[in-house]
């Protein structure tokens, strides 16, 4: 095992007009680096191959990193709290963390780039991480309450809202950027620092890639807490369900971030040390 060295150093998840505080420490991983096969280029945009024709009535009128952005406004704007309020602002980016330099008096704060992505996985019967360094793209949802909350009552119908939402964002992008991961930070509870994310790979989509969009989520114009069509909600518990994560970030020696899934329910001391990483 690598021993971290002292930085004088912390990350804070900026969340738009959030600010919250997360540790940073060296885990352990296996070792297993999935390759990178997408990369943006200077000019923002993405290698990769072509959209298939006809996969929805929509699609980004760009590409790259401009794409991005226009695929969270378009599909943000369908999710509702109610008739009149937007359910969650959405931001896409590839993904960062604030690093927040030094302890006394006014810190300064950089963006520190994620450079991978450590993945709880079974090995020999026992939890561990594998490292995942492909490009990845980041969306960030944001409610409009304080702290990035989402004002009224949680309930299981706008978490279920929250999922579709999630999942429509990572089909976009896998269909229309060349991209091979996605992760959606979810908006934190009251009072609580944010805790979730969703990580998904182009591997998990292969067959809702290769067919219409309206066979995996029904075409809906808007959509409220508890409005979701039942195909909608068996799509979002098949497929988004089983890839929500609790996260961290861990510095790296050379000075970028990496965001550390773990599986909700579960501690670091229950994942095993593994050789290797």
């Amino acid at each position: 095992m690598v021993e971290p060295k002292p930085y004088n150093r912390r990350f804070t998840v900026i969340y738009f007009v959030l600010a919250a505080v997360v540790g940073a420490a060296v885990a352990i991983f296996v070792g297993i680096s999935l390759t990178n096969t997408s990369s943006p280029s200077s000019s923002g945009r993405f290698s990769g191959a072509p959209a298939i024709s006809g996969w929805s009535a929509w699609r980004p009128s760009s590409s790259g990193l401009p794409a991005i952005q226009e695929i969270a406004n378009y599909v943000s704007a369908k999710y509702r709290r109610t008739a009149k309020d937007q359910l969650v602002v959405v931001q896409g980016n590839l993904p960062y963390v604030a690093e927040q330099l030094g302890a006394t008096g006014t810190p300064t704060v950089t963006k520190a780039p994620i450079s991978s992505i450590a993945v709880p996985v079974l090995q020999n019967g026992q939890l561990a991480y594998a490292v995942d360094n492909r490009t990845a793209i980041e969306y960030q949802m944001c409610g409009t309450g304080p702290g990035c909350t989402i004002p009224g009552a949680a309930t299981n119908d706008r978490g279920l809202l929250l999922q579709r939402e999630a999942l429509e964002l990572a089909l976009y992008t896998f269909q229309y950027v060349p991209v091979d991961v996605v992760v959606t930070l979810y908006p934190p509870a009251p009072g609580e620092p944010p805790k979730y994310a969703l990580y998904f790979t182009r591997a998990d989509f292969e067959e809702q890639l290769s067919e219409p969009l309206a066979d995996t989520l029904a075409n809906k114009a808007a959509l409220l807490p508890g409005g979701m069509p039942a195909t909608d909600v068996q799509s979002v518990r098949a497929l988004v369900q089983p890839r929500v994560f609790g996260y961290r970030y861990s510095l790296q020696l050379d000075g970028t971030a990496q965001i550390v899934l773990t599986q909700p329910g579960t501690t670091e001391t229950t994942i095993a040390p593994t050789a290797g990483g």
